[in-house]
């Protein structure tokens, strides 16, 4: 009897050992990255305006991989496919450039909703996947917003600057400003009334040529774009050589060397020349450009401008 009893508490045991492993295994197996169930992130707003022109982006994020990928238009009655990828390499980030097929008319008259679908590599929901939709309303926009210079000045000198007052007007307009030749904008801020804009633009002295354009820019992505016809005037720029004389150094270059640079007392003099020439004056620049750089949202009431030396 004492045998018997031993056995079975012996066989109780393995079975409670089993019974353990098997919990034990369940619950790595479901805790494991790979049965992860947060679903894909679809970055998408609740109403796009769309000219059909523009790529529509869209942003797709997953913890485990996104493997499956489909966006539709779908006006109620009939569904347009835009996308349908199944992914070689799963992406845990993914950007999308949607395009609207070629040679496929809309009617403007009706209301599309974008649907967009995202799977994912977890072996959730038996192997299935965690899974996300997403739905927005398109708001078709190929309209351009319309502009017109109204005014600018007569001309713009090499190294110096001007002015520009322009009408742009669109029922979701977007952006406005003044772009150039060489990459830098200018903020065109409201002036005097409703639809009207001014701006300075400055062309640098180092660039032999110089174009700005006014542009406007909608919620849809439509664009466009007018020419500021100024009259360019060319100016040579005199080139000196100056000879450093230790007076010059001492003064008025020691004086601002002492204020700002850290290691003053270790410097030559042409150290000293060289930090406050290049290196003070770069950072005073960069602070100048920052400051300028700060618009004001406003509208200007009025545009005088005052010599100054």
């Amino acid at each position: 009897m004492r045998r018997n009893g031993n056995g079975t508490k012996l066989k109780i045991l393995i079975f409670l050992i089993i019974i353990c492993a098997l919990v034990y295994g369940i619950f790595r197996i479901f805790t494991s990255p790979k049965f992860e169930k947060n679903p894909p992130q679809i970055a998408l707003e609740n109403e796009i305006y769309w000219n059909l022109t523009s790529p529509l982006k869209i942003k797709i994020s997953d913890d485990t991989g996104i493997k499956l990928v489909r966006v539709n238009l779908n006006d109620g009655a009939s569904t347009i496919p835009l996308l349908n990828e199944e992914l070689n390499v799963p992406q845990t980030t993914l950007e999308l450039a949607v395009q609207f097929p070629k040679n496929l008319m809309l009617n403007k008259d009706k209301n599309y909703k974008l649907e967009v679908f995202a799977n994912d590599i977890s072996s959730w929901n038996f192997a299935q996947g965690n899974k996300s939709v997403k739905t927005a309303n398109i708001i078709i926009d190929d309209k351009k917003p319309l502009i017109n210079i109204i005014n600018q000045s007569y001309k713009i000198t090499k190294g110096g600057s001007a002015v520009v007052v322009f009408s742009a007007k669109d029922e979701r307009l977007n952006e406005v400003y003044v772009k150039t030749n060489y990459g830098k904008i200018f903020k065109a801020i409201p002036f005097v009334k409703e639809g009207y804009y001014a701006s300075l633009v400055a062309w640098p002295a180092n660039l032999e040529e110089f174009r700005a354009e006014a542009v406007a820019t909608d919620r849809a992505g439509n664009e466009s774009i007018s020419q500021i016809k100024y009259f360019y005037q060319d100016k040579k720029y005199k080139v000196s050589t100056i000879k450093l004389n230790p007076g010059f150094i001492n003064g008025k270059v020691s004086d601002l060397a002492s204020q700002y640079a850290q290691n003053f007392n270790s410097m030559s003099d042409l150290e000293k020349f060289k930090f406050v020439n290049e290196t003070l004056r770069k950072k005073n620049g960069d602070d100048l450009h920052a400051a300028t750089s700060a618009v004001h949202e406003d509208k200007i009431n009025g545009f005088e401008l005052k010599p100054f030396y």
